[in-house]
């Protein structure tokens, strides 16, 4: 039984905050799924010059597609020109960033209670205004599975800062269901996702067996 994959792509960010004038890849990308000696030679790339001055800006991903590619012609491989939309940015001083409850772009709501230790879904937050304080440290980001795990009982009706997982994919921990080709006929199977991701795109899995290997979901299955 063969189930397919493809290069795996990178996806930029929807918010960031950077602290100079320099823009690089990785304050603006998640780049963990690219090949290892490529992701070293471009995570330091400079694709962008911004202002001095603390203030926001919006900058397509077209726009930012073009200068990666531009830069680093390798990475026409792996970006993503499915993804549409911008990203959200905020330029400041360090001081500014860690002081400044302002330069929040916005906030998350916890819509219903999320367990200590749960994976943080998109239809767990909702985004509002932030309060004149909020509560820093109730969550913790997984790099590798690209997921955010509530650190405490977080009550619902509370505030946090922003946690933006993408509401139309998936998120690490799910029940989730690929298909392959075993001679003439396809087969279906349910396996619990690894990683956070996007339907269509290659992502670490799981079996009930617990044997891993690397698939493409096509929708959400029901609980193994």
């Amino acid at each position: 039984m063969i189930f397919s994959g493809s290069v795996c792509a990178f996806d930029f960010r929807h918010d960031a905050i950077v602290t100079g004038n320099l823009l690089r890849l990785r304050d603006v990308a998640a780049l963990d799924d690219l090949p290892d000696f490529i992701r070293m030679r471009v995570r330091d790339l400079v694709i962008a010059r911004v202002s001095k001055e603390s203030h926001q800006a919006t900058i397509g991903f077209a726009t930012l597609r073009a200068a990666a590619r531009r830069r680093a012609p390798v990475l026409s491989r792996y970006t993503n020109d499915a993804q549409e939309g911008e990203l959200r940015l905020t330029i400041g001083r360090a001081e500014d960033v860690s002081n400044r409850p302002s330069l929040e772009i916005s906030c998350s709501l916890i819509v219903d209670g999320v367990d200590k230790g749960q994976a943080i879904g998109a239809g767990d937050v909702k985004p509002v205004p932030c309060p004149a304080k909020i509560n820093r440290g109730v969550v913790r980001y997984d790099t590798w599975a690209r997921t955010t795990y509530a650190a405490r009982r977080l009550a619902r009706g509370e505030i946090i800062a922003a946690v933006r997982p993408d509401p139309s994919g998936f998120v690490a921990g799910q029940t989730v269901l690929i298909r392959g080709q075993a001679g003439a006929v396809q087969v279906q199977r349910q396996v619990r996702a690894l990683r956070s991701g996007q339907y269509g795109k290659p992502i670490a899995v799981a079996a009930a067996s617990g044997a891993a290997f690397s698939a493409a979901p096509v929708t959400l299955g029901a609980p193994l």
